[in-house]
C-alpha cells in the first residue's frame, strides 16, 4: 500500500511520461487489428499501455 504523497508521486510521474514525445506509441492500446498485425495476442500475452496502467493505478487510489 502506498502512503499518499507516494500515490501522488507515482501519478505525478505516469503523467509526465505520458507527455513525453517518445512514448506517444505506448500511451494507447496496441489496436493489431487495424495494424495488419493478426498474431500479435499470440506473441504478445499480457499486453500494457501507459494508458492502462495509468487508469489501473488511479483505480487503487488508497
Amino acid at each position: 500500500t502506498l502512503s499518499p504523497a507516494q500515490f501522488k508521486f507515482v501519478q505525478s510521474t505516469l503523467c509526465t511520461l505520458r507527455k513525453q514525445k517518445d512514448t506517444i506509441p505506448l500511451n494507447p492500446p496496441v489496436d493489431y487489428i487495424a495494424l495488419g498485425i493478426p498474431h500479435y495476442p499470440k506473441i504478445i500475452r499480457h499486453p500494457i499501455d501507459l494508458s492502462t496502467v495509468d487508469k489501473k493505478f488511479s483505480a487503487s487510489n488508497p
